[in-house]
């Protein structure tokens, strides 16, 4: 209902994080983020190829793209603008999965899930 319900959690969380990695010393975090923070807000041609680091959903395309997406998107920029901004040698890596499948455990199937639910 409100988009920052998933917005400011995934933000605040993946800072907590690598803040706290940091601390520990920790050399290499890697976050699972996901396609959604990649793909949207795109159309035509710039839809035909790979997608490198180069590439970000649009948060301000709301036609395109979902609070989900755009939690992902603010989130992974706002690790990529952490680690910019230690003076630690940590570094980060990120996995962007279009689709996370396993056994559901809750109510709310959420988008991987619902890919195999559309498609029964």
């Amino acid at each position: 209902k409100n988009e920052d319900d998933l917005i400011k959690p995934a933000v605040d969380g993946t800072l907590k994080v690598l803040k706290a990695a940091e601390v520990s010393g920790v050399k290499k975090v890697v976050i699972t983020s996901s396609t959604g923070s990649i793909a949207y807000g795109k159309t035509g041609k710039s839809l035909d190829r790979a997608f490198t680091e180069e590439d970000w959903t649009d948060p301000k395309d709301v036609k395109d793209s979902t609070p989900y997406f755009r939690s992902k998107t603010y989130a992974e920029k706002a690790a990529w603008e952490f680690i910019e901004s230690i003076e630690s040698d940590m570094k980060i890596a990120t996995v962007c999965p279009g689709a996370i499948l396993g056994p559901v455990l809750e109510k709310d199937f959420g988008t991987s899930a619902n890919i195999v639910i559309k498609t029964m």
